[in-house]
């Protein structure tokens, strides 16, 4: 229930916070996590559709769930519910790479939610909402730069 905006204000809040640049991912970073950068790669975990790594549809809880709750669907990396649960806003906007912040427009989110079927949750899937859209279906996770 977080809208774009909300989420960059977040970024920005624990960025003064703690000091660090942290942000929301571009498509292409969220992309590489949820793949570890393996173009072949259909879901984060290797194989096939598993319905019993991660929150979709068929786990029938209808709702969000914490992280961790599907340590065997992480990447190899060990990134956790990168499909599935809630589709995660990503810093770009849906019709181009551009990451500047502005306002209106469409925004990228990946990885599906709790509600969806596997056609919308395999790595390569992406979806838009509009950038004021809220919807229980809908959240964020963060990326950090870090130097070199």
């Amino acid at each position: 229930m977080v809208d774009w905006y909300e989420a960059v204000f977040f970024c920005r809040w624990l960025s003064i916070k703690t000091g660090t640049s942290i942000r929301l991912p571009t498509e292409r970073e969220w992309q590489q996590a949820a793949t570890g950068g393996d173009p072949q790669r259909e879901y984060p975990w290797e194989g096939e559709w598993d319905a019993s790594l991660c929150n979709s549809h068929e786990s029938r809880l209808n709702r969000t769930t914490a992280v961790s709750i599907y340590p065997s669907g992480a990447t190899q990396q060990g990134v956790l519910d990168m499909i599935g649960n809630v589709w995660q806003w990503c810093l770009n906007a849906y019709d181009k790479l551009d990451t500047t912040i502005t306002t209106g427009g469409k925004r990228v989110i990946r990885g599906g939610s709790w509600s969806n079927v596997p056609g919308n949750l395999r790595a390569s899937h992406r979806g838009s909402g509009a950038a004021v859209n809220r919807d229980d279906g809908i959240g964020f996770r963060l990326a950090q730069d870090i130097e070199p």
